[in-house]
């Protein structure tokens, strides 16, 4: 069975294998409630008010606490690739605003914020279910955010009876339990410069899969183009010459902070980065070329022509 959906400002799309009769309003309602916790975007969402009241411990839920320990493990797991307190540079370069509805715009509080930060200094209470981030430091999941979402829910759906689960959340996937088939859950990867074409697809057992592009989530401001990838050494977009990466991990989170390190550490480190932390990956370079890694190269499809 098959659901599409609107979740955290993109489009989702669900597949539940003997779930339970209202698979589709569970999973639907679980995502919300996780989106309404996590927005930068929402002022009441319990992301905002620990970034509103940096220096002081807020009481959140143990979902939020999660998402918290989820981005302190990501930026440990990338030596500090993945950042998610380069916020006020993203705000400051004109991504202020919620791209599926401009009326949403990040609270940031009025005091001096820092960027790239060292997040060891994130005080989390697990006894008094509260978080203290240092004055001065707010935070965004990014697409974190929907690869934890979508690990959640489809974990909570196989919980529930379901025999396999996959969602997909603007690109970042998760799945649970078994695939439909023996192959497996067949994954395509979009051409980032032609949407009418696949670069290939795969079949995947289990995991997560996320994309990074600087395709994506673009806007003009100052006369630039930019993008939502920001280097958190220079707080600046990345100027990587990779288009588009898609990374298949253990998880759709560690999924999404892989991929994000790959955009940061460019074309020539690809190698080295998936090697280190045992990784497949497929890129397109800016200039059209796919790069894969070598494991993968046997397991793909041929490119074509999407249809309808």
């Amino acid at each position: 069975m098959e659901a599409e959906f609107g979740a955290m400002g993109s489009e989702a799309h669900a597949l539940c294998i003997d779930g339970p009769g209202d698979w589709v309003q569970t999973l639907t309602s679980r995502v919300a409630q996780l989106e309404q916790r996590w927005s930068r975007f929402l002022p009441d969402s319990e992301l905002c008010q620990l970034n509103m009241k940096s220096g002081s411990p807020v009481v959140v839920s143990v979902d939020t606490i999660r998402l918290v320990k989820t981005m302190i493990s990501g930026w440990q797991l990338t030596g500090g690739l993945f950042n998610p307190t380069i916020l006020p540079r993203l705000v400051w370069s004109g991504y202020e605003a919620s791209k599926h509805d401009a009326t949403q715009i990040s609270p940031l509080p009025e005091i001096d914020l820092g960027w790239g930060l060292e997040l060891d200094q994130v005080v989390i209470d697990d006894d008094t279910q509260t978080i203290t981030l240092p004055l001065g430091m707010t935070i965004d999941p990014g697409a974190v955010g929907k690869g934890l979402a979508a690990d959640i829910a489809t974990a909570e759906l196989t919980e529930l009876g379901a025999a396999g689960a996959l969602l997909s959340i603007g690109g970042d996937i998760a799945t649970s339990g078994r695939p439909p088939s023996g192959s497996g859950w067949s994954i395509s990867i979009e051409d980032p410069f032609d949407k009418a074409k696949l670069v290939c697809s795969l079949e995947v057992q289990s995991g997560g899969i996320a994309t990074s592009s600087t395709r994506s989530r673009t806007w003009h401001a100052g006369g630039l183009d930019r993008h939502h990838v920001i280097n958190p050494s220079t707080g600046m977009h990345s100027s990587s010459e990779i288009a588009t990466v898609t990374v298949f991990a253990p998880t759709g989170w560690e999924a999404e902070v892989h991929a994000t390190a790959l955009i940061i550490n460019g074309l020539a480190e690809f190698e080295n980065y998936t090697t280190q932390h045992q990784l497949e990956a497929i890129l397109v370079s800016s200039q059209g070329e796919t790069i894969m890694t070598p494991s993968l190269r046997p397991l793909q499809q041929p490119e074509r022509a999407l249809t309808s």
